[in-house]
């Protein structure tokens, strides 16, 4: 036989409000804000001549709508954007051990390369300023692929 738990009639004393009971508005009643969720993608910024991502950081000062930070020493750079994506570059050795990409390497006569990881849920922002580096301090964007397709100059 189960136990019945008998309600009192005594009404409780509780001035501090410590144990009021709060209800939860109901789900439709709060519109939830839609979250914008970034993609990730994998580029190369590749270039013919010796370049840092000081140089770059030095252009990138001049761009309105971003924030650039270089850790110059490390030869890295973070470019956040007003919406909170982010472009990071890292400088690497020009060498990618397979003979398709090399031979890429060899023919643009590569001597810089850097990796650049975007999170982004607006990646035509991204390749704006891709495009606009390009077009500053030289070279290309391509994306991180067998075939480095698509370019961006």
């Amino acid at each position: 036989m189960l136990n019945k738990k008998k309600s009192s009639n005594k009404k409780s004393s509780n001035k501090s409000g410590f144990f009021k009971k709060t209800t939860k508005p109901a789900a439709a009643a709060t519109p939830k804000k839609e979250e914008v969720k970034n993609t990730i993608s994998n580029w190369f910024y590749m270039n013919d001549q010796e370049i840092s991502a000081k140089k770059i950081y030095d252009y990138l000062e001049t761009v309105d709508g971003i924030t650039p930070e270089v850790w110059s020493e490390l030869d890295i750079l973070e470019v956040e954007f007003a919406d909170k994506s982010t472009a990071d570059f890292e400088g690497i050795e020009p060498c990618f051990q397979e003979e398709f990409s090399d031979g890429f390497l060899a023919e643009h006569k590569i001597v810089s390369v850097y990796t650049v990881t975007v999170a982004t849920s607006n990646l035509k922002q991204v390749q704006n300023l891709m495009s606009s580096i390009a077009k500053e301090c030289g070279g290309f964007f391509c994306s991180d692929t067998p075939d480095f397709e698509p370019i961006i100059r």
